[in-house]
């Protein structure tokens, strides 16, 4: 396999997204709903959660510690969602662009003309993933670190890291 034409099929692709508005909302949607809406949501639910009763720090991490973990879960979902999203856009936009019978007679070999469209779903999605997570993981350590009962980092932690870095792959 020869991939710098699988890079050129790559390529191709991602310039094309760049001007589908279908493609690009999804792209920018996921982060903002997975990165800034989701960890306000929780965090107003461990507000509520926590409150202005006087708990031991013990009492305060068991329900913080689970809706981070339930937040970093959700990050699974961005590169489950986005790749199909990008994926069927890409032979059915080549299809309604009359572009799929050019390509498919150019010198590449199925497994190049594949790898370059697998890579062309990839490559943001994982973008988007990192973004969408650095972005949660700053509201949700600015809330920790201001808030008197917990007054930690919460994120990273061996958990969000395996979620993020293994899993989201």
């Amino acid at each position: 396999m020869r991939i710098w034409k699988s890079w050129i099929v790559t390529k191709k692709d991602l310039s094309v997204f760049k001007k589908n508005k279908y493609v690009l909302c999804w792209l920018i949607a996921m982060p903002i709903i997975m990165g800034v809406v989701l960890p306000i949501i929780f965090i107003f639910a461990l507000n509520t959660e926590i409150g202005s009763e006087i708990l031991t720090h013990a009492q305060v991490m068991a329900p913080v510690n689970q809706i981070v973990s339930l937040a970093t879960m959700y990050f699974v979902l961005i590169p489950a969602i986005l790749p199909s999203i990008i994926a069927s856009y890409s032979f059915v936009g080549e299809k309604i662009e009359k572009s799929l019978e050019p390509l498919l007679a150019t010198p590449t070999t199925d497994g190049e003309l594949l790898f370059g469209k697998s890579l062309a779903a990839f490559i943001p999605c994982m973008a988007v993933t990192y973004i969408g997570a650095a972005i949660s993981a700053i509201i949700i350590n600015v809330w920790s670190i201001t808030t008197p009962q917990v007054s930690t980092f919460l994120i990273p932690n061996p958990y969000w890291l395996l979620v993020i870095g293994a899993i989201g792959h």
